[in-house]
C-alpha cells in the first residue's frame, strides 16, 4: 500500500527543473496552486511557529477529491514530498512540510458538515475547524462528539493523532469517534476506509494519518449533547509562591483525582500556568454529583497511600487503576436535590464558599458555547 512518506523518491535537493515540471503538471490538470511570487504567498505560507520556518515549493487548494489526488500524482512524479495541511497548528511546523520544498496541499476548502439525525454520523471535511464542528453537530440535531478545546484547531491532525478534551474521560478520544475515512494515498487513488474495507489503512490513519494518506472526509458517530454542562474556572497564584507550595498543590489535586468519589469520567480538571504569576484550576462536567450522594468505589478496590508514597517515588507513582464504571455517558451516581435553578445545594454552598475565597467564575451552559471556554 503506498504510503506518503515514500512519494517516488525522496527529493535530495529541489533544482528548477522540479519545480517548472511541477508548475506544468498542476497547471494541465487545472488545480489552483499558488507559488512565492503570489501576492497571497505570505498568508498561505506561514508557519504557526516561529521557532521552525520553512519554505514549501508551492501551495495547492483543491476543492474536489480529484484535485487532492492530482495534486499528490504531480508531486511524486518528480520527486517532491506531499504535506497536507488542515489548520496548520503544528508546533513542529510539519505542517508546512517539516523541512524544506514540500508541496502543501491545503484543505480549507473541504469544509462541508452534514449530519444523519437517524444514524448519528456527521460527514465532515478534512478542513473543517473545531469550533465550526462543534456548533453545527449542536445545529443539526443537538450531537456532540469528544475532542479538544481549541475552536480554531482543525480536524485533520487533531483527529487522526488523538484528540484530548473535556469529555474524553467519558466519551473517549476524537479519534474513537471515527468510523470511516475518504482517503486520497501516495498513488493518488481514492479509497474508503472502515474497519471491514482496506482495515489496515483504517487503522493506521487513526493514529498516523500523515504518514499513510491525506483525508479528505471524516466519518463520525456522534452522541446526544447534554442538556447542560458546568464549567468552573479558579485563579490560585499563592500556589505558586515557592517550588514546595506548588509541588504539594499538584500532590493534593494528584489525589483527590485518584481517591476522591467525586472523580467520575463525567468530571474533568484542568491546571494552566500562565507567566509564572497565574495557577488556574478549570474544570468541566456533565453531571453534578453531591459528596453525600456519591457513591464511594467499591470495598474491593484500594485505595491510593497518601501524600507520602508520592514523596517516597514523585514522578515514577502508579496510581490504581479507576473501579469499573457502567454506563455510557454518566455514571451510576444519584443526582443530588437542586436549589430553584436547578443546581444541587451543596454544589450551590460551595461555590459560595469558594467565590468568597478566590478569582472564581463558575458558568452553566448549554453545550454548544462549550468549545468557545479555553
Amino acid at each position: 500500500m503506498p504510503i506518503l512518506g515514500f512519494l517516488g523518491v525522496e527529493p535530495t535537493a529541489l533544482g528548477a527543473n522540479n519545480e517548472a515540471h511541477l508548475a506544468d503538471c498542476l497547471a494541465t490538470k487545472d488545480v489552483l496552486t499558488v507559488f512565492n511570487t503570489s501576492a497571497q504567498w505570505l498568508e498561505l505560507a506561514k508557519s504557526f511557529t516561529f521557532a521552525r520556518l520553512y519554505n514549501p515549493v508551492a501551495i495547492t487548494l483543491p476543492t474536489t477529491p480529484q484535485e487532492v489526488s492530482e495534486s499528490v500524482s504531480c508531486a511524486a512524479s518528480v520527486g517532491i514530498k506531499v504535506q497536507a495541511r488542515s489548520g496548520g497548528h503544528s508546533y513542529a511546523s510539519y505542517s508546512t512540510g517539516g523541512k524544506n520544498g514540500s508541496l502543501i496541499v491545503d484543505l480549507r476548502m473541504f469544509n462541508e458538515i452534514t449530519v444523519d439525525n437517524k444514524t448519528g454520523v456527521a460527514s465532515v471535511g478534512g478542513g473543517v475547524r473545531l469550533g465550526n464542528l462543534d456548533l453545527s453537530l449542536y445545529a443539526q440535531g443537538k450531537r456532540a462528539l469528544s475532542h479538544g478545546t481549541c475552536p480554531d484547531v482543525s480536524i485533520g491532525g487533531h483527529f487522526t493523532h488523538g484528540g484530548y478534551g473535556y469529555v474524553s474521560r467519558a466519551w473517549g478520544l476524537a479519534t474513537d469517534t471515527i468510523i470511516a475515512l475518504d482517503v486520497i494515498l501516495a498513488d493518488g487513488s481514492f479509497i474508503h476506509a472502515t474497519a471491514s474495507s482496506y482495515p489496515d489503512i483504517y487503522f493506521a490513519l487513526r493514529g498516523a494519518a500523515d504518514s499513510f494518506g491525506i483525508v479528505i472526509t471524516f466519518y463520525l458517530k456522534t452522541l446526544a449533547a447534554p442538556k447542560k454542562v458546568v464549567t468552573f474556572s479558579v485563579n490560585m497564584p499563592a500556589v505558586l509562591r515557592s517550588s514546595a507550595i506548588a509541588a504539594d498543590g499538584f500532590l493534593q489535586l494528584q489525589e483527590f483525582s485518584l481517591n476522591s468519589p467525586l472523580m467520575t469520567r463525567n468530571l474533568t480538571l484542568g491546571i494552566v500556568i500562565e507567566g509564572g504569576k497565574e495557577f488556574i484550576l478549570k474544570r468541566c462536567t456533565l453531571v453534578c454529583v453531591s459528596p453525600r450522594y456519591a457513591k464511594r468505589p467499591a470495598a474491593s478496590h484500594e485505595p491510593v497511600k497518601r501524600r507520602h508514597h508520592y514523596q517516597a517515588h514523585g514522578a515514577h507513582a502508579q496510581p490504581q487503576p479507576h473501579p469499573q464504571r457502567t454506563g455510557e455517558n454518566t455514571d451510576d451516581h444519584p443526582i443530588a436535590p437542586t436549589n430553584s435553578r436547578g443546581v444541587s445545594r451543596p454544589i450551590h454552598e460551595a461555590r459560595q464558599r469558594l467565590a468568597s475565597t478566590y478569582s472564581l467564575k463558575f458558568t452553566t451552559m448549554s453545550p454548544s458555547s462549550l468549545m468557545m471556554i479555553h
